[in-house]
């Protein structure tokens, strides 16, 4: 007798997905952990909502719209409902992508890692005439005073937009200022300069912010501006109902010439924001309230 051994059954053939963990295994450590990192989530156009970079290009993201950098627009697709894979049609070719993680991974080799840089909205952010407010966003999430997550969504650099209470709000924002559809007016209470943030009167029980400063602007707890001039490196003055006021800083206290004494008045958590470690110039952590969240998104 004579034995052949019986032809086995050809491999089917690897998916596009599974080619490129097999060409980039190392590319955030073992293969497994990269697998694990990057599980999928809930297919929706939502979650792709954002700035993605793909070499020095930048594609920009909103709901079902794919704006590209030379300001094109294509429409997006759920392929399979359920599942982390999207389809586009551009010049009447269609492309499909999987989101693992921070990355969009095209059919056709391209990759797409989210940006996760910082805003011009991100900031501390106080109410025009009521300054003891205060709002916080980082990232994509909007920390109300009373501890209330609200879902942020950037439109550009330009216009930012929330769900609240089930009607959508849009604020434009303008230099140091977001101006809401409703008319209410944040001014940001971040404080970059030696004058800038929230103070209080020396001794007031409550408390209470009676102005807040920012760049060349006072504003005061009634909802009026003051232009405010820097006279010195820690100096200032201001011209109120034709009289000049002069202020000076002196041991983080804003005193002034008619015997006036401002002390800066906390704002939100400080620890509020994006931070990176020193062994990992790559991977950026987020710090909202009391919740630390990975360079994913994902909670610690």
């Amino acid at each position: 007798y004579e034995v052949w051994a019986a032809p086995s059954a050809p491999a089917p053939a690897p998916t596009w997905d599974q080619r490129f963990l097999r060409l980039f295994p190392g590319l955030f450590g073992l293969q497994e952990a990269f697998c694990t990192r990057c599980s999928p989530g809930t297919g929706s156009l939502k979650t792709l909502t954002g700035t993605w970079v793909h070499k020095r290009t930048t594609q920009v993201i909103r709901g079902e719209r794919v704006f590209g950098p030379d300001k094109s627009m294509a429409k997006m697709v759920n392929k399979s409902k359920g599942e982390d894979r999207f389809q586009v049609v551009v010049n009447g070719c269609t492309h499909t992508a999987r989101l693992l993680g921070g990355m969009l991974v095209w059919d056709d080799g391209d990759i797409w890692v989210r940006d996760r840089g910082a805003t011009p909205f991100e900031g501390h952010w106080a109410h025009r005439g009521n300054l003891g407010d205060i709002e916080a966003i980082v990232g994509d999430t909007l920390l109300g005073p009373g501890g209330a997550r609200v879902q942020v969504e950037p439109l550009g650099r330009e216009y930012v937009s929330i769900d609240f209470q089930g009607r959508r709000c849009r604020a434009r924002f303008d230099g140091d200022k977001l101006h809401w559809e409703d008319g209410d007016v944040w001014i940001r209470a971040s404080g970059r300069g030696y004058f800038d943030g929230r103070w209080s009167r020396e001794g007031d029980a409550d408390g209470a912010a009676v102005a807040l400063i920012g760049g060349d602007t006072l504003h005061c707890a009634n909802g009026s501006e003051i232009k405010i001039f820097l006279t010195g490196k820690k100096r200032v003055s201001i011209h109120v109902n034709g009289q000049t006021s002069r202020g000076a800083l002196r041991l983080n206290r804003l005193v002034w010439d008619d015997g006036d004494v401002w002390v800066r008045t906390p704002g939100r958590d400080l620890l509020d924001g994006r931070w990176l470690p020193k062994r990992s110039r790559q991977q950026v952590e987020t710090i909202v309230g009391n919740e630390l969240h990975g360079p994913s998104g994902e909670m610690i």
